[in-house]
């Protein structure tokens, strides 16, 4: 059986956005990935339920126009998703997640099977460096896994300290 992505759900103490997008901007950065500007690259910012400048493109997803720009959009919003590649193209897709539309508590990886396997150390690496900066709650880590679960429901569990056993992840 083929897989879209490995998601790994990173569960974060509350955070501003402007701290948690750029500390893991420059973790990836760090890592050899870049925020991805080809035909393939992805966009998106969150709605959010109070919003009074609420904006028509929001949970509409489109290619990266500006990297700088559109990373800045991010660091402003409680939740979203921008794609990083590395020199070799492979893709990775970085989701942040609000459960309060205010702070971060979620950051997703969606990583190509092939290259979450071959990589996996590479990974595990990226999150003990969040883990230097960020109290970690609670990791979970499946193919597909958000095609069976809900994302906020899944952040809640974890910050309530229930993380689902099927798919818990530990990084030492």
């Amino acid at each position: 059986m083929s897989h879209f992505t490995t998601d790994i759900l990173i569960v974060i103490e509350e955070r501003k956005p402007t701290l948690i997008v750029e500390y893991l901007h420059q973790i990836l950065q760090h890592n050899n990935f870049n925020i991805q500007t080809n035909d393939l690259s992805f966009f998106c910012l969150d709605e959010l339920e109070n919003d009074e400048h609420l904006e028509k493109d929001y949970d509409i997803g489109r290619q990266v126009k500006d990297p700088i720009e559109d990373l800045e959009k991010l660091k402003s919003h409680p939740g979203g998703a921008i794609s990083y590649e590395t020199k070799r193209k492979e893709r990775l897709l970085v989701g942040f997640t609000s459960i309060n539309d205010i702070t971060v508590n979620g950051i997703t990886f969606y990583i190509e099977p092939y290259f979450a396997e071959q990589n996996k150390d590479l990974f595990d690496n990226i999150i003990r460096d969040i883990k230097k900066e960020v109290n970690i709650l609670g990791a979970i880590k499946g193919d597909d896994i958000f095609d069976l679960l809900d994302e906020k429901t899944e952040i809640e569990n974890i910050v309530d300290g229930k993380i689902n056993e099927k798919y818990k992840y530990i990084i030492d």
